[in-house]
């Protein structure tokens, strides 16, 4: 029993290795990102929390003066919408669309240059099936989710090759 079980995590390993899985981690991400300014027009938008605790994962170090940062991370336009049908007829099916939305700039803080830009779209349906009840916690879930897909994005975003090479050039000036 217990080499059937040791064969089959070690064939597990290798299927999740072969896939290109792997968890986050430190290596991957750009060196130049050490020490970061984080800026928001919405402080304590959940986005905003969602990436600090990112970039602390990362071993970041966030710095409460711009100054003391090569590099800002700003989080603009930072906005979720849900459009659902002003009536709900409770014998029919009813879809809510859900959407998140936000741009994330790197700005160059010695000449307050933008280094690169991105805006991130994230969106989900909610189907409410004959009799279902729609309540307002649907829309904290979905936000928290699209929050989740979002600061993923903003990751795969910031360890591309496209964003490091960005980095690398103006860190450099």
């Amino acid at each position: 029993m217990k080499k059937l079980l040791s064969i089959s995590l070690i064939l597990f390993c290798f299927l999740i290795s072969g896939c290109g899985f792997h968890l986050r981690s430190k290596a991957d991400f750009p060196i130049e990102l050490n020490t970061i300014y984080l800026s928001s027009d919405k402080a304590y938008s959940t986005l905003a929390i969602d990436l600090t605790a990112l970039f602390q994962s990362m071993d970041t170090r966030l710095v409460k003066n711009q100054s003391n940062a090569p590099f800002s991370v700003v989080i603009a336009n930072n906005y979720f919408t849900y459009s659902r049908p002003a009536i709900i007829d409770a014998t029919q099916l009813t879809t809510i669309g859900f959407m998140k939305r936000a741009t994330i700039s790197i700005i160059n803080n010695k000449n307050h240059k933008v280094i690169a830009t991105q805006s991130f779209t994230t969106a989900q349906s909610l189907t409410l099936n004959s009799n279902q009840i729609y309540t307002v916690n649907s829309n904290d879930i979905m936000q928290q989710q699209l929050n989740r897909e979002m600061v993923s994005l903003i990751y795969y975003w910031l360890i591309s090759s496209h964003t490091k090479a960005a980095l690398s050039k103006y860190s450099l000036r």
